[in-house]
């Protein structure tokens, strides 16, 4: 058992099935991402709503074409854990690398960078956000913070919200 391919233990016609089967589905599950997170560069669609249309019609459609057309075959001896792993991370790395490429070749780039703005709860390791700026946002709560502690929360309707953290007692 040690140098035979793990093709032998399973029947070459439901291996390429599921191998085409699981690669666009994870297309699909692609576009649905790009769609739901605005990831230009894993759509294949300027229109969100036509990504995850498309997305979900890829995942519809190749898991009924491998069920019906594989229905045979899927129980007899069918596939077991190391033959499906193997062909699916091989799916999901082809699947990837194609919806990147087809993305890019219609002109979808990755949008630029979110600004960096510290996160609650998050240790201060320098300037960084508003913090940088000599301010930072309001706590959650009135509880006392710690010094070396940055909070973000949403500023408050109508009210001068940035502040220094460590100023809080004294307004």
């Amino acid at each position: 058992m040690g140098h035979e391919s793990f093709i032998n233990w399973i029947s070459p016609e439901i291996a390429l099935a599921y191998f085409l089967a699981a690669t666009v589905v994870l297309i699909g599950v692609l576009q649905i991402a790009g769609a739901r997170w605005d990831r230009p560069e894993l759509r294949w669609s300027r229109s969100r709503g036509a990504s995850a249309f498309l997305g979900t019609g890829l995942i519809l459609i190749a898991t009924a074409a491998f069920y019906v057309g594989m229905r045979r075959l899927i129980f007899v001896p069918g596939l077991a854990g190391t033959e499906l792993i193997a062909i699916f991370g091989v799916a999901a790395l082809l699947a990837t690398i194609l919806v990147r490429v087809v993305a890019r070749q219609l002109g979808h780039r990755a949008a630029a960078p979110a600004p960096s703005v510290p996160l609650a709860g998050v240790p201060r390791h320098g300037p960084q956000g508003l913090e940088a700026a000599g301010a930072a946002p309001d706590p959650p709560s009135s509880a006392a913070l710690p010094d070396d502690v940055a909070w973000i929360t949403p500023p408050p309707a109508g009210a001068a919200w940035l502040r220094r953290v460590n100023d809080a007692e004294d307004v």
